[in-house]
């Protein structure tokens, strides 16, 4: 009997206008996060248990790019977080340039080895800055986290993607204008404020 390990994947949008700029891309989204933001949008597939999680298998996502490449230019790689599955998604993100697809990845930068050995694959890069420095365990919902590496993606983005974004999110209460503004400060460029929308309501 051959066991085979559940889908890395746990779903896919097959059109947006808005997640790839200048690009009508795809998205596929990637389960399971080492953040636990209490406020995540995409909790359901972010923090429940990977491998209890419904799947999209990869050769799924591949044969639905093939088919839409008259569509479609792009493919975004969200989740989740895409860097969790390391050596996993950039074979995936090799197959799918290999369609001649652009790439973008989004991920929340506290992996930046990741980060920098997906130099050359991937065409945009946007990065969650999640809070001021002080606040972002509490904002990750972490006990206590390294820093260290956040300021690492961030400048190694800088340096080495020209296409890329830094977004945070304004979280009523937790997310101030100040925090904006030291957000702004450890990037020193222009950032993308994102509004909250509650997904109870």
């Amino acid at each position: 009997m051959i066991l085979t390990r559940p889908s890395m994947f746990a779903g896919i949008q097959v059109q947006t206008l808005i997640d790839f700029p200048g690009r009508i891309a795809a998205a596929v989204f990637v389960k399971g996060c080492n953040f636990r933001c209490p406020w995540c949008h995409n909790a359901d597939f972010a923090y429940k248990d990977p491998d209890n999680f419904p799947s999209i298998d990869e050769e799924e996502i591949l044969s639905t790019l093939e088919n839409r490449k008259a569509f479609l230019d792009g493919l975004v790689i969200s989740g989740g977080e895409p860097s969790l599955y390391g050596e996993d998604i950039l074979h995936f993100a090799k197959k799918v340039k290999a369609l001649g697809y652009a790439l973008k990845l989004d991920t929340n930068g506290y992996d930046p080895d990741f980060i920098e050995d997906s130099i050359g694959l991937f065409d945009f890069i946007a990065m969650d800055v999640k809070n001021s420095f002080e606040k972002y365990p509490e904002t990750c919902g972490l006990i206590t986290m390294d820093i260290g590496r956040i300021r690492k993606s961030i400048e190694f983005i800088k340096r080495h993607f020209s296409a890329h974004q830094f977004r945070t999110t304004k979280i009523p209460g937790l997310v101030t204008d100040e925090d904006l503004d030291k957000i702004r400060s450890y990037i020193g460029e222009e950032l993308i404020v994102q509004e909250y929308k509650n997904r109870n309501v």
